[in-house]
């Protein structure tokens, strides 16, 4: 074997499992409850964390129908005590689902990492919470790519995503599969022509609606998504929601209020909008009360007459 056969053969070893030859960054948003976030791209492998409708994932790279997303900010790992030094990791450590080396390695905090330790078990393996440099995965059937992003994907891989997300968001799909919206995926109904566009019907309270119940203490909310109209016939105390799109259907995320009339001008736009969100006594999804609205994108996503 030849010097150079050799020297190409250790350069590729070094290189680390944690650096990505091809590196994407398109924006995602998860269109239902309890998505499961994987630590490799299979149904097989163990579940870190669970995200939730409307929240926000960047992915790196794409494998068949799963998504390398960049771990949340919020994650909690577990890493060896012998790589932190009040609270700094001191060297790469590799950060496990559990306190033990049986767990599964997803990733590492990158060395002179500031962490938050948030306790330690049998002084061996620290609980902390700091910037992972490595990759988890999502099921790319459930979660949406605005059409800014569509382009930077290799058309094989968006037309996977799109047959996938299209075989889950049927309406025979969700009533075999969940037929109470355990998933928060609602049955499909039309809203007007061309009939390729619908909003998932939100299912109404079973009991008739009286005076509103509110459940907990408001929260600050900042949320991206659609300004649609909520169909009459959907039993639904307010005119507006803000939805998620995924090829000609529209999800909704959150109900609003809008005591200061601002969302008439953004109808059927994409806008980032804030507000306080609370829960209403029977409704599966929270009502967000709009203190302001800013548009994001001139396009019109409103169905045509």
């Amino acid at each position: 074997m030849s010097r150079i056969t050799i020297l190409f053969i250790a350069l590729s070893a070094a290189v680390s499992q944690y650096s990505f030859a091809k590196e994407l960054t398109v924006e995602g948003t998860v269109m239902v409850n309890r998505l499961n976030v994987r630590a490799y791209p299979g149904k097989g492998y163990e579940t870190v964390v669970q995200l939730n409708t409307g929240d926000k994932v960047t992915i790196k790279e794409f494998k068949n129908t799963w998504g390398g997303i960049v771990p949340p900010e919020s994650l909690k790992v577990w890493i060896s005590t012998s790589n932190l030094k009040d609270g700094v990791v001191t060297k790469d450590a590799e950060v496990h689902t559990g306190p033990s080396l049986a767990f599964t390695n997803f990733g590492i905090i990158p060395k002179d990492t500031k962490v938050e330790v948030i306790r330690v078990k049998q002084e061996k393996w620290a609980y902390v919470k700091g910037k992972i440099k490595g990759r988890l995965w999502v099921y790319m059937g459930y979660v949406e790519i605005p059409e800014e992003y569509r382009k930077e994907i290799e058309p094989i891989v968006m037309e996977r995503i799109d047959r996938e997300q299209k075989s889950r968001f049927n309406e025979t799909d969700i009533e075999k599969a969940n037929p109470t919206t355990k998933l928060g995926i609602p049955k499909t109904i039309v809203v007007g022509p061309p009939k390729d566009y619908s909003i998932h019907k939100i299912s109404p309270p079973r009991e008739a609606i009286g005076d509103l119940e509110f459940l907990g203490t408001p929260v600050q909310l900042k949320r991206e998504g659609i300004i649609v109209e909520v169909p009459k016939d959907h039993q639904i105390p307010w005119k507006y929601a803000l939805a998620v799109h995924v090829n000609t259907i529209f999800y909704p995320i959150v109900f609003l209020e809008d005591p200061k009339d601002l969302l008439k001008a953004q109808d059927w736009h994409r806008v980032i909008v804030t507000g306080q969100k609370q829960w209403v006594k029977g409704f599966s999804r929270p009502l967000l009360t709009v203190e302001n609205v800013v548009k994001v994108s001139d396009e019109n996503f409103k169905p045509k007459e």
